[in-house]
């Protein structure tokens, strides 16, 4: 996994994985890529292509994280092709150098766009499988609000679920953020996790285009 420095940090970043050579396309992210829960450059279909990230592993998942401007007051953009809808999980997060979140969406197993709003998670639209979503957040780290645009359409002014100073990241990842072990995870373990040599349902999502600029 890449150092967390890794990234291009200029003004305006605008990636579009069809027009991009393969091999520099992901130059510019951090990218975690399991045996079971890869992430790679793909086409779907022949003619859809993007960064496909894909999940099998019932205890891991595949992150991708790209760095972007310090930015207080900005704009970020990205369309996306979830295959499935009745299953799997997809977090996105707009995180700060420290790696502390302030906005999550996920894409959930029953076909829901959700969003993190407070201590309560709220419904903000759907999706199906093999459908693009072109989704658009604007945020303010003063004021801790954000615009969130699905395929051309408000659904509201949300509040940050956490104060930042600034935004310096965006993270795709196919699961829950860890926090096992933490500080009171007792030293012995004497139990064995389930079934660990069994993979579960394939979840796939191509991440096709990714904008990010500053508004001021």
């Amino acid at each position: 996994f890449p150092s967390h420095d890794k990234g291009k940090v200029d003004n305006h970043v605008d990636d579009d994985f069809a027009k991009l050579p393969e091999e520099t396309a992901l130059q510019w992210y951090n990218i975690y890529s399991p045996i079971w829960a890869p992430v790679a450059i793909a086409k779907i279909n022949d003619s859809t292509k993007g960064v496909l990230l894909q999940d099998t592993d019932p205890f891991d998942y595949a992150k991708l994280e790209r760095v972007i401007p310090v930015t207080k007051k900005g704009q970020i953009e990205f369309s996306m092709l979830p295959l499935q809808d009745q299953f799997g999980l997809l977090d996105i997060e707009l995180v700060d150098a420290k790696g502390t979140p302030c906005i999550r969406l996920f894409l959930d197993s029953t076909g829901s766009i959700n969003v993190k709003a407070g201590y309560r998670n709220k419904s903000v639209g759907k999706y199906r499988a093999g459908q693009k979503i072109n989704l658009s957040l604007e945020f303010d780290v003063s004021t801790r609000f954000y615009k969130m645009t699905i395929n051309g359409k408000q659904v509201g002014n949300n509040l940050f679920f956490a104060p930042v100073a600034s935004v310096e990241r965006v993270v795709f990842r196919t699961g829950n953020t860890r926090r096992f072990p933490d500080a009171d995870t007792p030293t012995d373990q004497d139990y064995d996790l389930a079934n660990p040599g069994e993979k579960t349902k394939e979840a796939a999502y191509l991440i096709m285009t990714f904008k990010a600029s500053k508004m001021q």
